[in-house]
């Protein structure tokens, strides 16, 4: 606490009048960076569910190369007290997944996508993209960021694809 306090220029007791603990100051910058994550899912705005939910990929590739920090502060950075998947998509607790699993919802209420849970679908997706910007903030593809972004909008669209109800067209 004290070194945090130092960073910030600010005494330590003051820092504790805050904050009780370092789990506590963890809590708040991820509970901010997830705020910022809010307000990206909730404005996003598409004519269908499967184009809403890749520009869902897409904003979050924005967030992590865009706004690092804060990438790994919300996704990336162990903080005590932080909801749990998939408990925090089947009780509804996270308006950013809301959103999300009403979109998927509707896809499947429109016959776009196969009838599985919400939450199934949404961690599969998080794991592809959060996968992929990990490796390649950890340098592990060649090329340059748009070469990136390349491969990781071909694989969300496959993703997605692989979820489509037989008989779809692509």
């Amino acid at each position: 606490m004290r070194a945090i306090a130092d960073d910030v220029g600010v005494t330590a007791m003051a820092l504790y009048r805050h904050y009780p603990d370092k789990d506590a100051i963890l809590l708040a910058i991820a509970m901010d960076a997830l705020g910022e994550w809010e307000r990206r899912v909730l404005a996003i705005k598409a004519d269908n569910p499967l184009a809403w939910l890749e520009r869902d990929a897409e904003e979050f590739l924005e967030f992590a190369l865009v706004t690092p920090r804060r990438f790994e502060a919300a996704f990336l950075m162990p903080a005590a007290n932080i909801r749990r998947l998939p408990e925090v998509i089947e009780q509804r607790l996270s308006p950013p997944l809301n959103r999300i699993a009403d979109v998927i919802r509707e896809a499947q209420r429109q016959g776009l996508i196969e009838k599985l849970p919400p939450a199934d679908i949404i961690m599969t997706m998080w794991g592809l993209t959060q996968g992929l910007i990990s490796l390649y903030r950890a340098n592990r593809f060649e090329g340059d960021e748009q070469g990136f972004r390349m491969i990781y909008r071909a694989a969300v669209r496959r993703c997605l694809k692989s979820f489509r109800t037989k008989g779809d067209t692509p």
